[in-house]
């Protein structure tokens, strides 16, 4: 029962490549006695209505405030995401000091599936980004350059 209700959520949410097989392989988890509650907690952790729980209670007051990335990120973020709204990542450049990119225009929920490409070049020009970043910085303190936000996939 859970496996076929896990099954109807997946094709509701209308994802752009075949997941029939990631989905046979992926439901042994469904079964498990804890699934309800795990993705229950991790839906409303997500959205702030409840704590993280005191085994995380540590990592919380240390990401707490959300620090500010001082790495090469991407943000990599479905256009056409129909389970997370692509607004919920939009506004966060000031999380990131190094390279940032966001939305992957017509990809859904799960980019490195439906888009393997597109998230392939993005990490090529955030690798690339970063080399040139690096060779900018030699002397000088708090300068970085951002590859910026885009949308679109190249």
């Amino acid at each position: 029962m859970r496996a076929r209700s896990g099954h109807l959520l997946f094709a509701d949410f209308d994802f752009d490549f075949d997941f029939d097989f990631d989905f046979d392989t992926a439901a042994t988890a469904i079964d498990g006695p804890d699934w309800a509650e795990v993705v229950l907690h991790s839906y409303l952790y997500r959205w702030g209505f409840v704590d993280g729980g005191a085994a995380y209670a540590e990592d919380t007051v240390q990401l707490t405030p959300a620090p500010v990335l001082s790495v090469p990120t991407l943000v990599l973020h479905g256009g056409a995401d129909t389970c997370t709204a692509p607004e919920t990542s939009a506004a966060r450049e000031r999380f990131f000091t190094g390279c940032y990119e966001r939305v992957l225009d017509g990809v859904g929920h799960v980019p490195q599936r439906e888009a393997p490409e597109a998230i392939a070049d993005a990490v090529l020009r955030a690798r690339l980004n970063a080399r040139r970043a690096r060779l900018c910085e030699v002397g000088r303190t708090g300068h970085s350059v951002r590859c910026g936000m885009l949308s679109g996939n190249g």
